[in-house]
């Protein structure tokens, strides 16, 4: 937490992705709304201790942030419209040992998305992200998520539905898989029609 613009103290905790910071979410004990307090990170045990601070006194509480039990699944960056609007985003809390669902909305005529996943969203096959995407026709229009892996899903309605199921290994907890949706049309040849937000799925247990 820190001071908002009111000088309120705050209690939001965030993960840097190495591009930005991402809110996650906490369970019910965190610590009280504090400023001031100090802070290091063990990259042995790879965690966050904090300690002391001022709430509404001052205090000299320890903590230790490990991060979050559950999963989350956050959007970023901007995605580009179709001509109904933009495109919807949603994931599923992706615990290991279940299936993260993804699903794209509201993709116009579209007749397919094209899903892509990969493990970073900062670089791609030495290509910085995000990466302009003029060459498929949208120009403007930004890949967000690694490529590492593509695949495709049929829309039905003005919805689809790629599912991930996410093996019961515990060493995959913490880690991020990074995707993204394009709408294609196939009238007259591929037609991208858009592209969804980037999402991260922060994998927890």
């Amino acid at each position: 937490g820190r001071p908002s613009a009111s000088r309120a103290a705050r209690s939001e905790t965030f993960e840097f992705t190495g591009g930005e910071w991402l809110q996650v979410p906490t369970g019910a004990t965190t610590p009280t709304s504090t400023t001031e307090m100090a802070s290091g990170y063990d990259p042995m045990r790879q965690e966050l201790t904090l300690f002391g601070g001022f709430g509404t006194t001052f205090n000299n509480d320890t903590w230790q942030y490990i991060g979050p039990t559950d999963g989350s699944f956050t959007l970023f960056g901007s995605g580009c419209d179709t001509a109904q609007g933009p495109v919807g985003f949603t994931g599923t809390v992706p615990n290991i040992n279940t299936t993260l669902d993804l699903t794209f909305s509201n993709v116009g005529s579209a007749e397919s998305v094209i899903v892509s996943l990969g493990l970073s969203n900062q670089i791609w096959n030495g290509i910085a992200l995000p990466f302009d995407l003029a060459i498929v026709g949208l120009a403007g229009c930004d890949l967000l998520a690694a490529a590492t892996f593509v695949d495709i899903r049929l829309v039905t309605g003005t919805t689809a539905v790629y599912s991930i199921a996410i093996p019961n290994v515990s060493a995959l907890v913490s880690q991020s898989l990074y995707c993204q949706g394009f709408p294609v049309s196939k009238t007259l040849g591929i037609v991208f029609e858009g592209s969804s937000r980037g999402g991260r799925a922060l994998i927890g247990q």
